[in-house]
């Protein structure tokens, strides 16, 4: 929605996500009053289910204190991102508090994803690959910020590529959530059913 109210072309290779957020003119553009409160409301939202999401990670929990103790330090940061996206919405790009949230939000979010992924890889209930995938896009723009952005003309791209590729890590882990809900609810009727015989 706040993208179809942008007025000129914005592409990752010359915006910051956060434009979107933006109704006051800069150098990359401005959007419309209506579509910079659809961003900054999204972020509010999105912010909102983020803090439910790492609540929800309990469900990984297990015996070993090791990992659960990492699995809580990645739920704490993750956390202040969901706080950090909500101030992001409530500060936009238009006002001077944005970077202080703005910044410590995806140092933190690499944070997070990267913990979260330690502490899921090998748990016998969550996929390998998933928790690769997380720890990785942690990684990248850490990576991306200090080995190749002196050679990209721009570092728009980083921040696209952490945020989706947070985004796709989540969809990630909400489908094996709602797969092994799944089929404990097969297996618990699969039972029923051959009690009742």
């Amino acid at each position: 929605m706040a993208y179809s109210h942008w007025s000129g072309a914005f592409s990752p290779l010359s915006n910051f996500h956060s434009d979107l957020g933006g109704a006051v003119a800069s150098g990359r553009g401005a959007n419309t009053a209506l579509g910079a409160q659809f961003y900054d409301a999204g972020q509010v939202f999105q912010g909102l289910a983020l803090i439910l999401f790492v609540g929800g990670l309990s469900v990984y929990y297990t015996r070993s204190r090791r990992r659960n103790a990492v699995l809580v330090v990645g739920q704490l940061a993750g956390l202040f991102v969901g706080i950090a996206l909500i101030m992001n919405g409530i500060y936009s790009v238009d006002f001077d508090g944005h970077a202080a949230w703005v910044i410590p939000l995806f140092l933190a979010l690499s944070a997070t994803l990267v913990l979260l992924n330690i502490a899921l890889y090998g748990h016998p209930e969550f996929p390998r690959v998933a928790a690769v995938y997380g720890g990785l896009v942690g990684l990248i723009p850490p990576v991306m910020l200090y080995v190749t952005t002196p050679m990209l003309e721009s570092p728009f791209v980083v921040e696209w590529i952490l945020i989706y590729g947070a985004m796709l890590w989540v969809l990630l882990v909400v489908v094996d959530v709602l797969s092994g809900e799944m089929q404990q609810s097969d297996h618990g009727t699969g039972e029923a059913t051959a009690g009742d015989e």
